[in-house]
């Protein structure tokens, strides 16, 4: 009888934030295969990745993004790092050879010429790529993973001639792709990048931000529970708080409207 009142499910994000996540989920599907999205086990912020000992020596940091190069499905010869850290009152940030970097980000990636070229059926030829990391990132190793994830991600887009480094959603694309390949529990830990500044979504006057919102986060999170038929993941206790409700609302809506483009791929009929 109660059931009668219930307010019908709503989705957590706009439609137009909603379109674009289920669409860019569909193109990586077809990326990198629907099994990196729900047949892989989520990377969880546990001694399966988190270092027992972490000191933040240059040794230490490489070890950890060799780690997360495997999970994300680089080649790790591919990947030079380096550290840079503020010097002085200049609000510059230096690495040891000098090379300056702007201020107030916590990683950078830089490809060598976008020549790669990948094959239809999966090959592909990647650049040589650098990322650089700042020092202030190494205190907080959640976030620090995070944003080897992100960095990678950026590899696996832009330095394997995926996606063009002008395309209006790359850096929102390159959030969605380390959460694609199951960091989406260290991105959606990534408060920084969500105060970033603000552009338009295309051919509209809509507000679009750089890097993913944590409402967008929950939603495609929420594709990954659904399409897996997994009603309450243990997982889901460890998001922040907006990241969870987004996450819960979303799979709610997901669940009982199926209104997703991704509808009918999930493992189980319940999809």
């Amino acid at each position: 009888m109660f059931g009668f009142f219930r307010r019908r499910p709503t989705c957590p994000i706009p439609p137009i934030p909603k379109d674009w996540v289920e669409t860019r989920l569909e193109w990586l599907i077809e990326q990198f295969g629907a099994d990196v999205f729900l047949s892989r086990p989520l990377v969880l912020p546990n001694r399966d990745i988190l270092p027992e000992k972490f000191d933040d020596s240059d040794e230490a940091v490489r070890s950890l993004l060799d780690r997360i190069c495997d999970l994300m499905g680089v080649e790790s010869s591919e990947i030079d790092l380096r550290i840079v850290k503020p010097q002085g009152h200049d609000l510059h940030l230096v690495d040891g050879g000098g090379r300056a970097s702007p201020t107030g980000f916590g990683g950078l990636y830089q490809g060598g010429p976008i020549a790669s070229k990948r094959g239809r059926r999966g090959g592909r030829v990647s650049s040589r790529s650098t990322i650089s990391l700042n020092a202030d990132e190494l205190i907080n190793l959640i976030g620090l993973i995070g944003t080897m994830a992100h960095e990678l991600a950026h590899h696996r887009l832009l330095g394997e001639g995926r996606i063009r480094p002008d395309a209006f959603d790359h850096e929102l694309a390159t959030d969605l792709t380390a959460i694609f390949h199951g960091f989406g529990l260290f991105l959606a830990d990534g408060t920084r990048n969500w105060a970033a500044s603000y552009d338009v979504w295309p051919g509209t006057n809509l507000k679009r931000p750089e890097y993913m919102t944590p409402p967008m986060c929950g939603y495609a999170l929420a594709h990954r529970a659904w399409l897996c038929n997994e009603l309450k993941p243990a997982w889901a206790s460890q998001l922040s708080y907006d990241v969870r409700a987004a996450f819960k609302q979303g799979l709610r809506f997901l669940r009982e409207t199926k209104d997703s483009c991704l509808a009918g791929l999930g493992v189980s009929g319940d999809a």
